[in-house]
């Protein structure tokens, strides 16, 4: 199946946020300091993401530096729902307007 254009954005746009909020997840867990250019980088870009969801959740510290941030672990599972559910109502709409219904029948 091809995607329409609307789609494949909505579909690279949620796997960028996906991609960025999972790799701040690692960096917490890692302990990766906050003075390297690009772990303040991503913190910073991911910040506006977690923002609806902080306070939510506490930030469980492990040994060391290492932090398991739940903040940001529901906010990509937030995120990631709400990907779904535009894609497939935009496919189910798109389906419906051009007469399939997706459903195939077996002869």
């Amino acid at each position: 199946m091809v995607l329409s254009p609307v789609l494949y954005i909505l579909n690279v746009i949620f796997s960028l946020i996906e991609l960025v909020l999972g790799l701040r997840v690692a960096l917490k867990l890692f302990g990766a300091a906050n003075s390297a250019p690009f772990v303040g980088w991503l913190y910073n870009v991911t910040a506006s993401l977690i923002a609806p969801f902080s306070g939510i959740f506490p930030q469980a510290a492990l040994s060391g530096n290492s932090v398991i941030d739940f903040t940001a672990l529901f906010a990509l599972l937030f995120y990631t729902f709400v990907g779904y559910v535009l894609v497939e109502a935009i496919r189910q709409l798109t389906y419906r307007g051009n007469g399939k219904t997706g459903i195939t029948e077996i002869e």
